[in-house]
């Protein structure tokens, strides 16, 4: 996709080394990215910027796609979510029951913050 969008998107990675082992569910950052590409890229002319991000908060690893478009008022209002977010929020259910999480919410800087949390296995 940034390839797609050459010249029109910006994705800055900013991962704590420690997590590079830490196993996360598959296709979990995938449709993060996606949404930002369909709800925002695809729907507008200018250049957009994503930061992904990973840290560990206590037990908790902390993944963060975060960018400059703007939230869906359905989906903020706590609406039905698209088919990729729903599957996620089910393989995590599944997964961890109440240990994880994944939120979507406007940003007070402007643009849209996805978060997803998960325990960590250590």
């Amino acid at each position: 996709m940034a390839a797609r969008f050459a010249g029109r998107v910006e994705i800055a990675w900013t991962i704590d080394e420690r997590l590079l082992a830490q196993p996360l569910p598959v296709m979990s950052l995938q449709p993060l990215l996606e949404n930002v590409f369909r709800h925002t890229l695809e729907k507008r002319r200018g250049f957009t910027r994503i930061a992904v991000s990973a840290q560990r908060e206590q037990d908790t690893m902390v993944l963060r796609v975060d960018d400059d478009g703007r939230l869906d008022a359905p989906a903020e209002a706590g609406g039905r979510a698209g088919i990729g977010l729903a599957n996620l929020r089910a393989r995590l259910a599944a997964l961890y029951g109440e240990r994880a999480s994944l939120a979507l919410a406007a940003r007070a800087e402007g643009g849209v913050r996805a978060e997803l949390r998960v325990p960590c296995a250590s």
